[in-house]
């Protein structure tokens, strides 16, 4: 049931408030679903402002609730109307591949999960290897780089790709860096 509801979303391009059962009960992501698989989906996420806040991608089985229709919606419809994003089909059969495929093709920083840690990973996707791990030159929230993690590609449970809190993490760098 929440499997086709996500995929009538995506077909119809409709926006949506996802919660999660990462962190607070509460909080929900809202945007467009851009992809689902059996296991997984990649949102195309909206900043409360109504801008471009990257992309997601979740486990099916952490959403507790979808909201559809809402006056949020509404209001956020409004606000992101003129958002320049442009939608990607991720058609690969394995999105978190598919995701740490783009984030490493565009040179974004992501932040990644592993085993539902809430201790993440943040990075530059450098390498998918054939025997489906991931090499991830880290970055911390200054804007450092800070050595590299190996990690298993089916152990990744949220990756959160180009949002507002990697782009800061971009600027800084490329702030370091060109001083």
């Amino acid at each position: 049931m929440l499997i086709d509801l996500l995929k009538k979303l995506q077909r119809d391009g409709a926006c949506a408030a996802v919660y999660s059962r990462r962190g607070k009960q509460n909080r929900f992501s809202f945007g467009r679903i851009a992809s689902v698989s059996d296991a997984h989906y990649i949102f195309s996420s909206l900043a409360p402002r109504g801008t471009d806040d990257g992309w997601v991608l979740c486990e099916i089985s952490d959403i507790p609730r979808v909201e559809v229709g809402t006056k949020y919606a509404q209001r956020m419809s409004v606000l992101s109307r003129n958002t320049p994003h442009s939608p990607i089909a991720f058609d690969e059969g394995n999105l978190v591949e598919a995701l740490l495929r783009h984030a490493m093709r565009n040179n974004y920083v992501t932040a990644v999960d592993v085993l539902n840690s809430d201790s993440g990973i943040t990075g530059f996707v450098k390498t998918l290897s054939d025997d489906g791990v991931a090499e991830i030159a880290q970055i911390n929230r200054y804007g450092e780089t800070d050595g590299v993690s190996y990690i298993f590609v089916a152990d990744i449970t949220y990756i959160s790709c180009h949002s507002e809190d990697e782009q800061v993490i971009e600027r800084l760098l490329a702030g370091k860096s060109n001083p």
